[in-house]
């Protein structure tokens, strides 16, 4: 199952994140900011099952003709969701397609890059070891997640049971320095301008 991922940036985002790999679906990152029709683009491509939301973004797209659902991703979702005592039952294996990335489309039309479960967690791994992630990583959660540096952002820090620091959109913007101190930062993947 092929699931649309369109949050601002939360915790909600990133519970979404784990519980659509926990589950065996793929995830396909849309840009809160990136036009409607480029995300209509990517959704027809990917033939995704449905887009997980937050509310802001589940207002944008809900006038969209789009043939899936929208779900919003929020504390009251969690309530209504039946109690789970077991884990999900999957049979995902390393060579199962995890996220689909998409290009910029600067060339032309975005493509999307399948990055498969066995290549993520080698990758993770191999990231973390070399830049030193551990358990007292306090990673700066700085990138759309639409770019492939926001997976090892979150995935090898909290793989590695680092904390993953998610500042405002306000906050990224505006008031990054004491955000970093604020939230006591001691990891940070930053592009340059």
């Amino acid at each position: 199952m092929k699931v649309g991922l369109c949050m601002d940036k939360s915790r909600w985002a990133i519970v979404a994140m784990f519980g659509t790999l926990f589950a065996g679906g793929v995830i396909v990152p849309l840009g809160v900011t990136h036009p409607l029709s480029r995300i209509e683009v990517i959704v027809h491509d990917t033939v995704a099952d449905v887009i997980l939301v937050d509310a802001e973004q589940g207002a944008r797209l809900s006038p969209m003709a789009l043939p899936l659902r929208l779900v919003v991703v929020d504390a009251s979702l969690r309530t209504a969701l039946p109690a789970q005592t077991s884990a999900p039952s999957t049979t995902v294996s390393p060579d199962n397609a995890a996220w689909i990335i998409y290009t910029s489309g600067s060339t032309g039309t975005p493509k999307g890059v399948v990055l498969e479960h066995g290549g993520l967690c080698t990758s993770m791994q191999t990231q973390a070891r070399k830049i030193k992630i551990t358990s007292e990583t306090r990673a700066l959660q700085f990138s759309p997640f639409t770019f492939d540096v926001s997976i090892s952002d979150v995935s090898a820090t909290l793989i590695y049971g680092g904390c993953v620091c998610i500042p405002s959109e306000s906050d990224r913007l505006n008031a990054l320095a004491a955000t970093i101190c604020r939230m006591q930062v001691n990891f940070a993947s930053l592009t340059p301008t």
